[in-house]
């Protein structure tokens, strides 16, 4: 009995111990476990922070990119916080509207905060040759030179463009602008020959036979000159003369027909054409036209054997015959008509 008393109290700091060591390992192993717990918790939050950073993000881009006349005025500013979710959102817009803006998001999980950087790109109006929602190649004999934007269809623009891309694209243009009737000289209708040196509104400007549209610009400095009109026309042996350094920006509410000529007498004049919705641009017979068309919701006719140098912004372009159309700076500073594509995501 006693060897058994000695036997058992030789063995039992033995257990107490390894009870110690288990219970040690028991609460390392619960404590572990929790730790491991907490930080899946955590990486959950984090995941979901994130991509409420990124839903923040993107919803303020696409509206951007569909409102860019508003931009301007967003920069600077941060939108409330905003619930999204199981979390917040709170956005921050900054950056140079002409260029690129930046819009920085921030989603939170309860306590867990992630920030994420989108931007957006400013794309030049008159970057491209042609943008039209749907455009018609009619033939095989027109000749584009440079890039071709579509929104919904194309026809034939593949067996014509040389030295450009035919792209897909989302672009959304803004209605142009016409300036108040107040703002511009009253000129009634013009006809023959005629200088236009003031700003001004006419009912019609008609130019035939062999009369001719001289437009003064700036002598020194550039200068725009503007013309609003209901119906402008241009044909057989007409001219419009650009004379001087700056642009002439002729606002058309109806339509433009032009088959004369078009003339600059320097590398520092251009001619825009903005067309008001459902306005027509015809380009038809043999003219030459330097400059730019900005008419997002008209319709834009180029056939005939004509040259076109510059760049078309319309909703319906029309193309065919013996048309060549070339890509061309066009000075678009100033006007506030570029839009917006998404950029990329920062680090």
């Amino acid at each position: 009995m006693d060897a058994y008393r000695r036997q058992l109290g030789m063995a039992l700091p033995g257990a107490i111990a390894i009870g110690v060591v288990l219970l040690l390992l028991g609460t390392a192993i619960w404590q572990y476990g929790m730790a491991d717990r907490l930080q899946v918790f955590r990486t959950e939050k984090h995941i979901q922070a994130h991509y409420l950073a990124r839903s923040g993000a993107e919803a303020a881009a696409d509206y951007l990119l569909h409102n860019r006349h508003l931009a301007p005025s967003f920069i600077g500013q941060a939108s409330e916080v905003f619930s999204m979710g199981q979390g917040q959102v709170q956005v921050l817009i900054y950056g140079d509207h002409r260029t690129e803006i930046i819009i920085e998001s921030s989603g939170t999980v309860d306590d867990v905060t992630e920030t994420v950087l989108l931007s957006i790109n400013s794309v030049g109006v008159f970057d491209a040759a042609a943008f039209g929602n749907d455009i018609n190649i009619i033939g095989e004999a027109a000749e584009i030179r440079g890039n071709v934007y579509y929104t919904d269809s194309i026809t034939g623009a593949y067996d014509v463009v040389v030295d450009g891309e035919v792209e897909l694209v989302d672009y959304e243009y803004d209605d142009p602008e016409f300036p108040d009737d107040s703002d511009l000289q009253d000129l009634g209708s013009i006809q023959g020959d005629f200088v236009l040196d003031v700003d001004g509104r006419a009912s019609s400007a008609i130019f035939t036979g062999s009369d001719e549209l001289t437009v003064k610009l700036g002598a020194d400095e550039p200068e725009d000159r503007i013309l609003k009109v209901d119906t402008f026309r241009c044909t057989g042996q007409a001219k419009v003369v650009l004379e001087g350094k700056g642009r002439f920006l002729l606002y058309v509410t109806e339509a433009f027909r032009g088959g004369g000529s078009f003339v600059t007498t320097t590398d520092e004049a251009w001619f825009i054409v903005f067309l008001a919705e459902d306005a027509t641009f015809d380009l038809n017979g043999t003219p030459e036209f330097t400059g730019g068309i900005y008419g997002p919701k008209a319709t834009v006719d180029l056939s005939g054997t004509s040259v076109f140098r510059g760049s078309a912004i319309t909703r319906h372009l029309i193309a065919g015959g013996n048309l060549t159309f070339e890509e061309n700076l066009v000075d678009s500073s100033d006007l506030d008509l570029d839009v917006y594509t998404m950029g990329r995501w920062h680090p």
